[in-house]
């Protein structure tokens, strides 16, 4: 009778322990769907934005081939330049060049290159001579020594 007693003691323990671990499963269960729920949730974000930057570097790399084929582009330029600048005999330093008149001023103006070669301290003034013999009348560009159409 002991035996029974002890052994039904046992078993109502024991269906007391397990009932109080179900309910702590059920309860962990549901805290890690919700975990789940919430990384599925960044994961879905996390696509979203790779998806984006996926694009971005398509169209960066766009960029860089267009990029690549201007600098191509500009250095064949450079060479032709060069090889018709070696070509070209150097007869334009005592060539003259003379501008229309404008409609603030009505005389011409004869520049020579061997002016802008020797010319005197900037003043702020165009450095061109008109044909009369003065100084053009024009303000110079910033960072230059002549004016717009000189």
């Amino acid at each position: 009778m002991k035996k029974l007693l002890l052994t039904l003691l046992l078993v109502c323990i024991s269906i007391i322990v397990c009932a109080q671990s179900k309910k702590e499963l059920q309860k962990d269960n549901g805290v890690l769907r919700s975990r789940i729920e919430a990384i599925q949730e960044e994961v879905d974000v996390l696509v979203g934005d790779n998806l984006k930057l996926s694009k971005e570097v398509d169209s960066l790399k766009q960029v860089l081939n267009h990029y690549a084929s201007l600098q191509k582009a500009h250095n064949e330029l450079t060479k032709a330049y060069e090889s018709l600048r070696k070509e070209t005999p150097q007869q334009n330093q005592n060539d003259t060049r003379s501008a229309s008149s404008t409609s603030k001023s009505k005389s011409s103006i004869t520049v020579s290159t061997k002016n802008r070669t020797s010319t005197p301290a900037y003043s702020g003034r165009c450095q061109a001579t008109t044909k009369k013999g003065t100084q053009c009348s024009r303000n110079a560009q910033s960072g230059r020594h002549y004016c717009w159409q000189h």
